[in-house]
């Protein structure tokens, strides 16, 4: 539950900085609306992230790939809220490459990173 908190947290944060257009990286973004679906209804709720996280946590975050301005605003929102709460991020970028393999072609993923947070 508390890897999900900070992972929502980050995936909010990502979303408000790409939404908060000329907002300033130290404007707080929470408490963050949400439709909380747990009763099987959307319900409006509102999210607030921790402070810090309990310990220095290393975080691995996946993205498709950085060929537009969306991940690259994500990338910056996943970047500043791991800063914010203290945790450690590698962030890869899916690269995906073509292999032959008994007369059909099946694609394989490798991922590489392409930023790091210490």
């Amino acid at each position: 539950m508390k890897h999900t908190t900070l992972l929502v947290g980050a995936a909010i944060a990502a979303t408000a900085a790409i939404t908060a257009g000329s907002a300033q990286a130290a404007d707080k973004w929470w408490p963050a609306k949400y439709y909380n679906l747990d009763s099987g209804s959307p319900k409006v709720a509102e999210y607030t992230p921790l402070e810090k996280a309990s310990k220095p946590w290393n975080i691995c975050v996946l993205f498709p790939h950085m060929k537009d301005t969306f991940w690259v605003a994500v990338d910056y929102g996943v970047v500043e809220e791991a800063k914010r709460m203290g945790v450690n991020m590698t962030l890869y970028k899916r690269a995906a490459t073509r292999t032959c393999r008994s007369s059909f072609r099946s694609s394989t993923t490798a991922w590489r990173a392409i930023s790091t947070r210490s």
